[in-house]
């Protein structure tokens, strides 16, 4: 990792002054970095000079963080009802990048609830003018396109959609935690439960059940 250039710099104690500044300029790269120091230590560059004598602490350090981007991933907090919207989730770039980033995501689900053909891997661009970029169907900036859940009439256990940050594709940022991030999706066909009235009858006395369903339906059943 290199965060500045080294080498012999000249600081000037004006007449009446007691101190002078010695600025580095660090160096702003596109690459993801350990933190680091930049050192500065005072040498006797003129030999034995009258005038001052260099003692301690004659060295003195600074530490330099990285400032590319962080990326993280959430989903949204409500549930998805099959048939119903879309699933949405957002990458989080932290700081903001100074250039577009491109970051693989890969969708997973449990259940059977999206189009096959939505479970892949995506590449979803974040763009410098925002921290954020939403993951959200319809998006025409590069963002994750996937498609509602499919309504079926098959009654099924609820499931998840999953979202994960699939590594890194450059050197221009790194992957934080979260991660991955997971929505619950629910279906929306209708169950039914038969249930006894009374636990128990005499003899020549109906026994009466009932039978309730998870909604209304909009026709007889």
């Amino acid at each position: 990792m290199s965060y500045a250039h080294g080498g012999i710099r000249i600081v000037e104690i004006a007449a009446g002054e007691k101190t002078g500044e010695l600025k580095v300029p660090t160096i702003d790269d596109d690459v993801v970095e350990g933190s680091g120091e930049i050192t500065a230590t005072a040498v006797d560059i003129l030999g034995d000079d009258p005038e001052y004598t260099v003692v301690e602490p004659t060295t003195a350090s600074i530490i330099v963080n990285d400032n590319e981007p962080v990326v993280t991933i959430t989903a949204p907090a409500d549930p998805i009802i099959e048939g119903g919207k879309a699933p949405v989730f957002t990458l989080h770039a932290d700081p903001a990048p100074k250039s577009a980033v491109t970051v693989p995501v890969t969708v997973t689900q449990d259940g059977d609830f999206l189009a096959p053909s939505a479970i892949r891997t995506y590449h979803v661009t974040i763009n410098p003018k925002s921290k954020t970029n939403t993951l959200i169907a319809g998006s025409a900036s590069g963002a994750l396109h996937l498609p509602r859940t499919v309504d079926d009439d098959v009654t099924e256990d609820a499931g998840t959609v999953t979202a994960s940050i699939a590594g890194q594709s450059s050197t221009s940022y790194t992957v934080g935690e979260p991660d991955t991030a997971t929505v619950a999706v629910a279906d929306n066909d209708m169950t039914v439960e038969v249930t006894a009235v009374k636990p128990e009858v005499n003899e020549g006395e109906p026994a009466v059940f009932t039978v309730e369903a998870s909604a209304a339906p909009t026709e007889a059943l």
